[in-house]
């Protein structure tokens, strides 16, 4: 009897399971599996959402799909956000224009650090107003675009910190911990006065790194680091050393393939998304 009422339930849950369809992996910041946009185009798109995240912070995406099947595109959409992990950790500014093509559905979710400038009402008509008008018109590429760069211009009236200077997207605390190494080594060896050497060491490490990060904190550290070090490495003979693999954007953050689109969201970590935004048609 129980094995009999496993095999109902199974049945019975097997069409609700079949009915979520995967989230698309990000491959940049236009993804379109739908093919709604040119590659040119899609290209320039994620060029110019590049941009935007590196001189405000605030990340926009694009994500495009055949159809959501039975699944609300409100509740895909939250699946999104919690799959690409969108946003800057801790100030969750991320919105992301999703696009239904088969559907005719389309929807803006929005993370809760965006909800101030781009709320409910706003995102409707970038929907109503912008976006959907040039879908009725078969203009999808027009209308993906116009949507986003209303996004765009809302989003960057919002009071958000500024996005962290850094060099090639690397992590600073990596490049303060190479530098520190770097110069402690370096004016070790060719500094017969121990004390001078290693305060040099630090002095330089310190206005190298902030130069390069940004990251006025990081690059105190690093000078300590490398005074320290240059002092105790004094009487260390030869060897050399190799620096930790590392492999593109922060831990958790999105990283940009796609289109050609360049770059990605080196600076997200993961942040948070409470249904903002609103849904519409075409």
């Amino acid at each position: 009897m129980l094995r009999l009422c496993a095999l109902v339930l199974a049945i019975w849950i097997a069409p609700l399971a079949a009915a979520e369809i995967p989230v698309p992996p990000f491959e940049g910041y236009v993804v379109d599996a739908a093919r709604l946009l040119p590659p040119e185009r899609a290209r320039a798109l994620a060029r110019e959402l590049d941009a935007y995240a590196r001189n405000h912070g605030s990340q926009v995406a694009v994500l495009t799909v055949p159809s959501t099947q039975d699944e609300p595109i409100e509740a895909f959409g939250l699946r999104v956000a919690e799959r690409w992990k969108a946003g800057r950790k801790g100030v969750d500014d991320a919105a992301i224009l999703i696009v239904a093509r088969d559907d005719r559905r389309m929807r803006i979710e929005v993370g809760y650090g965006l909800e101030g400038a781009l709320n409910d009402a706003t995102c409707a008509e970038i929907i109503d107003y912008t976006i959907a008008p040039a879908f009725k018109r078969g203009d999808y590429a027009g209308g993906i675009e116009a949507g986003v760069r209303a996004m765009l211009a809302v989003a960057a009236g919002e009071a958000l910190p500024a996005p962290q200077r850094t060099h090639g997207g690397e992590n600073p605390s990596f490049v303060g911990f190479f530098f520190a190494l770097f110069f402690a080594l370096f004016f070790r060896s060719r500094g017969a006065f121990r004390p001078f050497s290693a305060l040099t060491a630090g002095a330089v490490c310190s206005g190298v790194t902030w130069l390069v990060t940004g990251a006025l904190g990081v690059a105190l550290l690093a000078g300590c680091a490398a005074a320290v070090l240059g002092w105790l490495l004094g009487g260390m003979g030869g060897g050399g050393w190799s620096s930790p693999g590392y492999y593109g954007g922060f831990p958790g953050g999105w990283r940009s393939g796609g289109f050609g689109g360049g770059g990605g969201f080196s600076g997200g970590g993961g942040g948070r998304f409470g249904g903002g935004g609103a849904s519409g048609g075409w």
